[in-house]
C-alpha cells in the first residue's frame, strides 16, 4: 500500500509538470500555416543549421522538436496507464492464483547470454551516433528494452526484476522525462525561443556535434528503455491477473 501510494504521488507530480508545460507551449506559439518549400530548406540547410549529418535527427530533434516532446509525453502517459490499470485489476481481483512458472530453456538461456551484450552494444551505438547516421534515442532505447525482454525470457522476469531496483527505476524514469522537458524550456534563458538549440553545433560528422541532439538522444534512449522495461515488468508481475 505504501509503495502504491508513493507511485501515485510521483506520477501525479509528473502529470502536473507535463500539463503545465503543455499550457505554456500552447500559449507561446501561434500557427501561421505551412511555409512553402520548408522541406527543401531542411534538406538544403539542415547540416549548416543544426550541425547534424543525419537530416532525420536534425528535423525531429531540432526543427520539429516540439512534435517529439509530445510523442514522449504520449509514451510516458502510456506507461503510467499500463501501471495503474494493472494495479487496479489486481486490487479488484486479489484472490486470483499466480500464473504457473514456465521453466526456462537451456537453449534460450544460452542464446540470451550470447545475444544480450551484442544487442545492447548495438542499441547504445544507435543512440550515441543518431545524429551521424540512421538511429537515435527511440530506436536505440527500444533495442535496449528488447535486451531486457530477452533476459526476462531466458532467466525469468522475476529474477531480472530483482536486479533492477523498482524505486531506482521509477526515479530514473521521472528524471529522464523532466530533463527532456526542462532542456527545451531553458532555451529562453539563452536568448532563444522554446525548443531552440542553444548548444554549440560543433563540426558536422564529429561525435560531439549537432548541438543538443546527442544529449536528447541519450535522454530519450534512457526514457524509452526504462518505459519499455516498466511496462514489461508490470505484465510479468500481474500475469496471473490479466
Amino acid at each position: 500500500m505504501i509503495v502504491r501510494k508513493r507511485l501515485t504521488v510521483q506520477n501525479t507530480i509528473a502529470v502536473i509538470v507535463a500539463l503545465i508545460f503543455l499550457v505554456v507551449v500552447l500559449f507561446s506559439f501561434s500557427f501561421i500555416g505551412r511555409r512553402p518549400g520548408a522541406g527543401e530548406q531542411f534538406i538544403r540547410q539542415g547540416v549548416e543549421d543544426t550541425g547534424a549529418v543525419n537530416i532525420v535527427a536534425a528535423i525531429y530533434l531540432n526543427y520539429r522538436l516540439f512534435d517529439t516532446i509530445f510523442e514522449i509525453l504520449v509514451f510516458a502517459l502510456a506507461v503510467i496507464g499500463v501501471r495503474f490499470h494493472l494495479h487496479a485489476i489486481k486490487d479488484k481481483r486479489p484472490r486470483l492464483k499466480e500464473a504457473l512458472f514456465i521453466s526456462e530453456s537451456h537453449i534460450v538461456r544460452v542464446a540470451g547470454d550470447l545475444l544480450a551484450p551484442v544487442v545492447a552494444l548495438i542499441g547504445l551505438f544507435l543512440i550515441v551516433t543518431g545524429h551521424l547516421a540512421p538511429g537515435g534515442g527511440f530506436s536505440g532505447g527500444a533495442l535496449l528494452g528488447t535486451v531486457i525482454l530477452l533476459l526476462a525470457v531466458a532467466r525469468g522476469g522475476e529474477r531480472v526484476g530483482r536486479r533492477l531496483n523498482e524505486d531506482v527505476v521509477d526515479r530514473l524514469e521521472q528524471i529522464f522525462l523532466v530533463s527532456i522537458i526542462a532542456l527545451s524550456a531553458l532555451s529562453p534563458l539563452f536568448g532563444r525561443p522554446f525548443f531552440a538549440n542553444f548548444f554549440p553545433l560543433g563540426e558536422p560528422g564529429r561525435l560531439l556535434s549537432g548541438g543538443w541532439i546527442l544529449l536528447y538522444n541519450l535522454l530519450i534512449g534512457g526514457k524509452v528503455f526504462i518505459g519499455i522495461w516498466v511496462m514489461m515488468y508490470c505484465f510479468i508481475r500481474h500475469r496471473g491477473d490479466v
